[in-house]
């Protein structure tokens, strides 16, 4: 990996990680440990709502064009029409992932990808609304 590259990823997660809940870095390693294959999902601990539901309201501040940029570059089998307004883009995509276990995988695997892009990014937080 180059320094450049480095540098986007770094930023990728800075994103991530202001537009989430302030939590001690301690409680990471408890949240990397709860983490199962994506056929067997950790049940939704009480604790963890907030933090998921605070991720999807941030997830309505992204534009239609964004998620359009997402749904091509993960080849997400949605029909999209013009008139359909960023929330039922939204609730399309969260079915199709809920139903579609290679694809959430797929989205596991954006941390392999040489240059973070926006649609990187939102792959990341539907990531942490999917664990």
């Amino acid at each position: 990996m180059k320094a450049h590259e480095l540098s986007k990823a770094l930023l990728a997660l800075s994103k991530i990680l202001k537009s989430g809940p302030d939590v001690d870095v301690e409680d990471w390693s408890l949240l990397s440990k709860s983490v199962t294959p994506m056929n067997k999902p950790t049940p939704l601990r009480d604790s963890d709502i907030p933090t998921a539901l605070y991720t999807l309201v941030r997830l309505n501040d992204v534009s239609k064009a964004q998620w359009l940029s997402l749904i091509q570059d993960f080849n997400i089998d949605i029909e999209i029409r013009p008139r359909d307004a960023t929330r039922d883009i939204v609730g399309k995509i969260l079915n199709y992932l809920a139903t579609n276990p290679s694809a959430r995988e797929s989205l596991l695997r954006t941390g392999s990808k040489k240059n973070p892009t926006e649609s990187t990014e939102l792959a990341n937080a539907l990531n942490l609304l999917l664990k």
